[in-house]
């Protein structure tokens, strides 16, 4: 019997794990890559095809490419940095709570801002002191509609966690473009291409790291390296945009089915999630995450919660 491996997600929490499960194809693909290593020989620290073939797509320098276990072991590196270089931390609230746990592992002096805060703002709120800033775009569980790439100041560094953002769209090729010398951007395959499992993600400085930036604290196995090759490979970009448009449509059932429901939508920018405006957590059975402090929930975009929203049984009672 093949043990299960997936965690059990807690009561009243949701990861946003993507819905649509990868098929037999690109799994083969990538387990073929494994086999044929030497598993008794430690693996190269960085995927060299797949830097080369990302960089070609974004037309930049493979030396600005990181990959690393998830974007969470890219924000960890980017808060042990703040903190060896004592740079204050700035980081949003509400947000993802990763953030905060980082900055409880490495201890840099650390602060809060509105996450619907923009760019201008928080420029002006830290020009006077050597500082990490943290944008979260598009943000989670709420932030502001659009990005303006912040001004260039020496001994402020700017992160753009871009975790919700697909890594070949067209939009987060927009980032990249108008990123160079100004901001470094994270990216994760884990939302939006269901890749949760292998925690593949990276880092896209805003230029090539120099000795100040520490290396990753951890090296990627066999596993996400392969993964990283197939992920990255021109025949996959047709299916990677069809999950893009699939995921995009989904959502927007989603939208108009919390509508009818009466529910107040305040923000949409990430096709992962849909956030409402809500006092008290979903009395419907769906996967969402709730945030009392800021009177919101976070509604993750599957095929079960437009099935819930979109039942008889739903439909008489308030979500």
């Amino acid at each position: 019997m093949i043990p299960l491996l997936h965690r059990t997600v807690p009561a009243g929490v949701d990861f946003t794990e993507a819905s649509a499960e990868w098929d037999e194809h690109f799994k083969t693909a990538v387990l073929d890559i494994v086999r044929e290593q030497q598993w008794r020989l430690y693996p190269q620290p960085q995927p060299a095809a797949a830097r080369r073939r990302l960089a070609d797509h974004l037309g930049i320098d493979p030396e600005r490419i990181t990959f690393t276990g998830g974007a969470d072991a890219a924000i960890d590196d980017v808060i042990r940095h703040a903190a060896a270089t004592r740079q204050t931390l700035h980081t949003p609230s509400p947000a993802y709570p990763g953030y905060d746990r980082a900055a409880q592992r490495h201890q840099p002096e650390h602060t809060h801002y509105d996450a619907d805060s923009t760019t201008p703002t928080l420029s002006a709120m830290t020009r006077d002191h050597p500082a990490t800033v943290i944008v979260t775009w598009p943000g989670n569980p709420t932030g502001t509609a659009t990005f303006v790439p912040p001004d260039i100041h020496p001994g402020r560094r700017w992160i753009l966690d871009a975790t919700y953002l697909p890594l070949f769209s067209d939009t987060f090729a927009r980032l990249i473009h108008s990123s160079h010398g100004r901001y470094d951007v994270v990216f994760s395959c884990s939302k939006t291409y269901g890749l949760a499992g292998i925690r593949l993600g990276g880092i896209i400085h805003a230029a090539p790291p120099t000795r100040t930036i520490a290396p990753p604290a951890f090296e990627l196995d066999y596993l996400q390296l392969a993964t990283a090759d197939v992920i990255t490979s021109h025949e996959l970009r047709p299916q990677l945009h069809e999950r893009d448009v699939d995921t995009r449509a989904l959502q927007a059932h989603i939208i108009d089915a919390l509508r009818a429901h009466g529910r107040e939508v305040v923000y949409t920018a990430a096709a992962s999630f849909t956030t409402i405006t809500a006092p008290n957590p979903p009395t419907a059975d769906l996967h969402a995450k709730h945030f009392p402090g800021a009177h919101l929930t976070r509604i993750t975009t599957c095929p079960h919660n437009l099935a819930t929203l979109s039942s008889p049984r739903t439909s008489q009672t308030p979500i």
